[in-house]
């Protein structure tokens, strides 16, 4: 038999309550403010993705992928084309790491005609 941790529809129903929050609400729980020290650290970070990974590395870093979706395309397709990481990455990543992810997906994207191969 299956794996079961007790958990019937009505027991979820029963635990969790929906709440309507406003966008503002939403964004203070699940991205509280930070405080200043963590701020001067979060851009500190940022401008040392940008200085040692280029300019694309560090919309990747300081969170607007979304914002500049071309930067963040740029350094994830050059990552998995190359195979390689900026030089500044590769010493945090383990070694084969990107292999294992690229391969996987260069062939996905060949399958869907999003490839070159």
């Amino acid at each position: 038999g299956g794996l079961s941790l007790g958990l019937s529809p009505r027991r979820i129903r029963e635990a969790f309550t929906p709440v309507v929050l406003s966008p503002n609400q939403f964004l203070d729980l699940a991205a509280p403010k930070l405080s200043r020290e963590e701020e001067l650290y979060a851009i500190s970070l940022t401008d040392l993705a940008k200085q040692t990974l280029g300019e694309d590395a560090s919309v990747v870093v300081n969170g607007n992928a979304l914002l500049d979706p071309r930067a963040a395309s740029r350094f994830f397709l050059n990552v998995i084309g190359t195979g390689n990481l900026p030089s500044g990455l590769s010493s945090l990543v383990p070694a084969g790491a990107v292999e294992r992810v690229a391969v996987p997906l260069l062939r996905l994207m060949s399958r869907t005609g999003g490839g070159t191969g």
